[in-house]
């Protein structure tokens, strides 16, 4: 539904008007519709669209890319703990199987 929207002359005008490409339909969409309930109420199209107008600043990109290096080091972090718990796991079972054969 959206890319039919795309293609309307009063929503191209809006759009160039707001110094905003709209090259790729889905990903307007997904910035606009901030609660993820696959639609876009007139508040998150009026908010998104003044918060995706004009071209992307250098201290938007760094801050992006600096936001993703945070979140993957993070991740990794947690990743790691989540082996490591399993690991553990592994070596209790494996304690506790030959506990039982130990006994016979």
């Amino acid at each position: 539904e959206l890319e039919v929207f795309l293609h309307d002359p009063r929503l191209q005008a809006i759009f160039a008007h707001l110094n905003i490409n709209v090259l790729n339909a889905w990903t307007i969409f997904r910035l606009l519709d901030t609660d993820s309930n696959q639609e876009v109420s007139i508040d998150e199209f009026v908010t998104g669209l003044l918060r995706i107008r004009g071209p992307a600043k250098t201290i938007d990109v760094r801050s992006v890319h600096h936001d993703i290096k945070r979140i993957q080091a993070i991740l990794t972090r947690f990743m790691e703990f989540v082996e490591q718990r399993f690991l553990d796991l592994e070596t209790r079972k494996r304690t506790m199987a030959g506990e039982q054969f130990s006994d016979l």
